[in-house]
């Protein structure tokens, strides 16, 4: 039975008091607050930006993606949460590799929005696919 998509997305290329005020977790709001620091005066950070050393907390659910041509997104990294959730390590895994038929093409448009708009995209509910458990959460995506 394929899974309902319960997810509630926003995409807010700007107004961070909305974005903040969207979200619900502490720690993804902190992620927020700490991508928002690294924008100093420009619109976005760049991935040189991004210090793991600052952000140890994040790690384990953090991910990384890279964007090739056409609407493929691939695993850079991704933290020891995701690996466990996914049974594997995501590097170099596509959303291909990781997303069922039904549910790539919808993942991949909302994604999009990343690149074509260099939008921040907050997403609540069904968030992800995993196996053995139903995936209710929060997520932020933020470009680079």
């Amino acid at each position: 039975m394929p899974a309902a998509d319960l997810s509630e997305t926003r995409s807010l290329p700007d107004g961070a008091d909305r974005i903040a005020a969207f979200l619900d977790s502490p720690e993804v709001l902190k992620f927020f607050d700490y991508w928002r620091s690294k924008r100093t005066g420009r619109g976005l950070p760049s991935r040189a930006d991004i210090d793991p050393i600052e952000i140890p907390w994040a790690l384990p659910w953090i991910f990384l993606m890279d964007y090739e041509e056409p609407e493929t997104f691939r695993y850079r990294l991704a933290g020891q949460e995701l690996a466990d959730l996914f049974g594997r390590n995501l590097k170099d895994c596509t959303l291909k590799d990781v997303l069922s038929a039904e549910a790539l093409p919808r993942v991949t448009e909302r994604w999009m929005r990343l690149v074509d708009s260099r939008a921040v995209i907050c997403m609540k509910g069904m968030v992800y696919e995993a196996k053995d458990r139903l995936p209710i959460g929060e997520r932020i995506m933020l470009p680079l």
